[in-house]
């Protein structure tokens, strides 16, 4: 999949989202998300898209994918070792940076020595690769979510 361009502001945790479910063979778009779930989100008439760090948890439920375990954390060890016992059922993951803004990307790959993530930048997305140490850098956390 090539990398997916936010479509406001706003929007990076709904991108995250719309390329997660793609990835699962979900088939929906940014735009779809928030003219469906608009309702359950007042803010996005201000503001279409913006989410909690929580809300993406909600939001991948609303849009029926089965999350069962997942687990929120910024430490190596402890990610690693849920993701090595849970990797069957694994789904999907996100960063979500609170340095030097908020930001959330949805998760491409990990290893021992770091990963790589779709940054939805609305001009020039890419994927990125970084150390284990960004975490610390940019004050974040991952999201790693598993099926029932």
């Amino acid at each position: 999949m090539e990398p997916l361009a936010a479509i406001n502001e706003w929007c990076c945790s709904v991108t995250s989202v719309t390329w997660a479910l793609n990835g699962l063979g979900k088939p929906i778009t940014q735009e779809e998300i928030i003219q469906k779930f608009t309702p359950y989100f007042p803010e996005w008439k201000d503001r279409p898209g913006l989410v909690s760090r929580t809300d993406v948890l909600r939001l991948l439920e609303m849009n029926e994918l089965n999350v069962g375990k997942y687990i929120q954390s910024a430490d190596k060890e402890e990610l690693c070792s849920f993701f090595s016992k849970n990797h069957p059922k694994y789904q999907c993951g996100f960063l979500q940076t609170r340095k030097s803004t908020n930001h959330c990307m949805p998760l491409v790959g990990l290893s021992g020595n770091g990963f790589q993530f779709m940054n939805c930048d609305r001009v020039s997305p890419s994927f990125i690769d970084v150390g284990w140490d960004f975490l610390g850098k940019t004050d974040a956390d991952m999201l790693l979510v598993f099926q029932r």
